[in-house]
């Protein structure tokens, strides 16, 4: 009995020594992680700045998303493209303000800060693109691009382009966490677009039918009836 109790103990100990060395490892991983991110910023070995440059080019830029929208292009456009609906189905979108036709101001939620945006749409190209640049504390340029894929199914393609700023913002560049809030929220713009009460009639191309060609009639000849007396007149025509 002695020995058993004494093996038992021995397995407890083994596994609690094994937590404590993954804790470990995770420990001086994510410390090994950190420094190398935020080295270059302090009085280390890397302060010249050059290990900071090779870092930000390890960073997956710019960000590309897509989604595929069950609605006409140009009910995708049309709904893109109205910015103050944003904040009734985004989640990180709190409000949009016009400042003018070109130029608009949105406060949004981002990595669980409140932020504001000054947007400046640069180009806007109906059916096919919407092209911006952003002021303001989250500096960056995007453009949202749609593809027609069938009559009633659109792709929209969005690009934004952002210099990360500091070891958290790059870090989460690394895991992809703007990527994944990024989808999710167009994922909400795919939901508010197909289950909106909306037909999209006046959007959907308009099919054209093709005139089915008539049957050609094949003129027959047809032996035209001898009358009575043409009929006489030959007979006596005859030899007897």
């Amino acid at each position: 009995m002695a020995k058993s109790r004494k093996q038992k103990k021995g397995a407890a100990a083994y596994g609690r020594e094994a937590l404590s060395e993954w804790g470990d490892a995770l420990r001086y991983g994510a410390r090994a992680l950190s420094a190398r991110l935020g080295s270059g910023n302090g009085n280390g070995s890397h302060g010249n700045g050059s290990h900071d440059d090779e870092t930000d080019s390890e960073v997956p830029f710019p960000i590309q998303e897509s989604i595929d929208v069950a609605v006409p292009l140009g009910g995708a456009f049309e709904l893109a493209s109205q910015f103050l609906d944003f904040p009734k189905y985004m989640q990180r979108v709190d409000e949009v303000e016009e400042a003018d036709e070109t130029h608009f101001v949105f406060a949004a939620k981002v990595g669980g800060r409140h932020r504001e945006m000054e947007v400046e749409i640069v180009d806007e190209r109906t059916d096919e693109r919407i092209e911006w640049e952003c002021d303001g504390q989250l500096e960056h340029s995007g453009v949202l691009t749609f593809h027609p894929l069938a009559p009633r199914l659109t792709r929209l393609e969005l690009t934004i382009e952002r210099q990360p700023e500091g070891a958290p913002e790059r870090l989460s560049r690394r895991i992809h966490l703007p990527d994944r809030v990024i989808q999710s929220e167009l994922h909400r713009f795919k939901a508010h677009a197909e289950l909106l009460h909306e037909d999209f009639e006046d959007y959907a191309p308009e099919q054209v039918e093709e005139d089915e060609p008539e049957p050609v009639e094949e003129d027959v000849e047809e032996d035209e009836p001898v009358e009575e007396d043409e009929q006489v007149e030959e007979d006596e025509l005859e030899p007897a």
